[in-house]
């Protein structure tokens, strides 16, 4: 493992410690969140920090049948610093708003509310600029769901956010008690303190209530990564998704983890768990471009080669729907050209080594030679003799420039009109 692989893994695990681990917070009432008493729930004032403008979330829950969910415990959570660097748009220095946003509102979940009878909700003193989560994760009844909401400098007041849709779960799960998530509100102090030892101690002892916490295991695995402890993270991980199979993120860091350690059937497993979950959903990111790139790696470890090329190619779809692909991604196609005409598929690699050179026409020459092959193995002459000639135009005294030149007379003769 390179070493900048390794520096990128423990940030990786940092960023998700103060991004993920803040997630447990204590129910705010109906009545709190209606009438606005924002230091009760730990929200800002007018003294803090930025003369932010404040904003009232005003949503609704709707179930799949568009029918209102109430009694529903929503959690708020500020957005990573990479969403908030991206997508706030503003005059002012970016790096003073995520420090300002992260003083007053918290760097993870910073207030919850409960929906009332007809699914709606209001949350008050949300600072704008800014970039939000509003969650629902822990219901027996509904899958995890969340809604971006973004805010700019103008809006205060009222601000309606987009429905949350939640769906049904066929079989109901458990839901966390509230000894339980009292340890986790501990942990989240603890961490805001930077006590990491007296949250760990909570979130062990929130699983000893509850056992079968996945997402406790996940938040303890996060903790030992900051650590360094790979060991112990794996193993939480694990129970994470044993008893979680929907938490996309403990798949994601499971992968991760287990690509660190080189175990790469682990990874690969882990990586395809967390692609599935985001297939359902849909709207693939290219966060999830590279994790098909990433499994696509584990699979050339293992020499699993055909699964290896299947997972470049998903990789290459998901980034060409959302970016430009660039010369880095022409050597993936040039590969994937190769593995097809080695598998004598000259279809296919005509069609991977036309894109690797429309990215990048300054490939190696022995690309044009191979497409030329593949050309020629179809008996298209015309197009043989193109691309032969390109070869021997890049490189003439190349290693197979007797032979391509050898062939090339020979096709000039059959084709004397080509060009």
């Amino acid at each position: 493992m390179k070493v900048k692989k390794l520096i990128f893994s423990f940030v990786m695990s940092a960023a998700f410690l103060f991004f993920g681990i803040n997630c447990f917070s204590q129910v705010a009432t109906q009545q709190d969140v209606e009438q606005g008493n924002s230091e009760d729930l730990g929200l800002p004032n007018e003294s803090t920090v930025m003369d932010f403008n404040y904003a009232t979330l005003v949503g609704k829950v709707l179930d799949e049948n568009k029918k209102p969910v109430a009694n529903l415990r929503l959690e708020v959570e500020l957005a990573s610093d990479r969403e908030l660097q991206n997508e706030i748009s503003t005059g002012l220095s970016i790096t003073d708003i995520i420090k300002g946003l992260k003083q007053v509102m918290g760097s993870g979940v910073f207030t919850s509310a409960v929906t009332n009878e007809t699914g709606e909700y209001r949350i008050k003193g949300i600072a704008a600029p800014g970039i939000y989560y509003v969650h629902e994760r822990n219901a027996a009844n509904y899958f995890p769901t969340s809604i971006k909401v973004s805010l700019d400098a103008s809006q205060k007041k009222d601000f309606n956010v987009p429905d949350l849709n939640v769906k049904t779960r066929e079989t109901p799960v458990k839901v966390i008690s509230e000894k339980a998530l009292t340890q986790m509100d501990k942990a989240r102090n603890a961490i805001k303190q930077k006590d990491f030892k007296t949250a760990i101690k909570c979130i062990e002892k929130a699983i000893e209530i509850e056992p079968e916490y996945g997402e406790g295991y996940y938040r303890l695995a996060i903790l030992n990564m900051n650590n360094k402890d790979t060991d112990a993270a794996m193993k939480n991980l694990e129970k994470a998704v044993q008893f979680d199979k929907e938490n996309k993120m403990a798949f994601k860091t499971l992968g991760d983890v287990a690509l660190f350690k080189k175990d790469y059937q682990k990874a690969l497993n882990s990586f395809s768990e967390y692609l599935a979950l985001r297939e359902k959903e849909g709207n693939l990111t290219i966060a999830e471009a590279k994790i098909y790139f990433q499994a696509g790696n584990c699979c050339k470890a293992l020499k699993k080669f055909d699964d290896s090329f299947t997972y470049f190619e998903k990789y290459l779809d998901v980034k060409k729907k959302i970016t430009a692909l660039d010369q880095k991604d022409s050597l993936i196609l040039n590969d994937i050209g190769a593995f097809y005409y080695g598998k004598k598929n000259m279809d296919k690699a005509i069609d991977f080594y036309l894109r690797t050179i429309e990215l990048n026409p300054a490939i190696s020459a022995e690309t044009y030679m191979y497409l030329g092959n593949s050309y020629f193995t179809k008996r298209d002459g015309v197009n043989a003799i193109k691309y032969y000639s390109k070869y021997l135009e890049m490189d003439p005294k190349g290693k197979y420039a007797a032979q391509v030149k050898a062939l090339l007379d020979k096709l000039k003769t059959m084709y004397p009109n080509s060009k």
